[in-house]
């Protein structure tokens, strides 16, 4: 099986840029499923060392290669448990993580104004 390599530099032709949907979608849920409307206005807060954007990172690279949709739920514990190459601080909120090929491209989601 051939290696898959990714240099520190960002490359002009980055293989996440062929179809233009590389697209993440956040949204946060209060109990009871209320969404919260989301704009500018509120903000979530992810705090990674950098251990964790690694591991975190490697663990997606692989998802992504496996090329199937997954959902993903991981619980803050009292006690260490790694999910996707890091641990949730115990007093995180539960995450919930979809992959999906998306539908949309980014031309979809903001249509060019002429």
């Amino acid at each position: 099986m051939d290696g898959i390599f990714v240099a520190l530099e960002e490359q002009e032709d980055e293989i996440y840029h062929k179809n233009n949907n590389n697209i993440i979608s956040i949204g946060v849920q209060c109990p009871g499923d209320d969404k919260v409307k989301c704009d500018a206005t509120r903000h979530v807060h992810l705090e990674l060392t950098n251990d964790a954007k690694l591991g975190l990172g490697m663990a997606l690279i692989r998802s992504a290669l496996k090329n199937e949709d997954e959902f993903l739920e991981i619980y803050p514990y009292d006690y260490p448990v790694e999910h996707l190459g890091f641990y949730l601080h115990p007093n995180s909120c539960r995450l919930f993580i979809w992959t999906t090929e998306s539908k949309e491209s980014v031309d979809d989601i903001f249509p060019r104004k002429e």
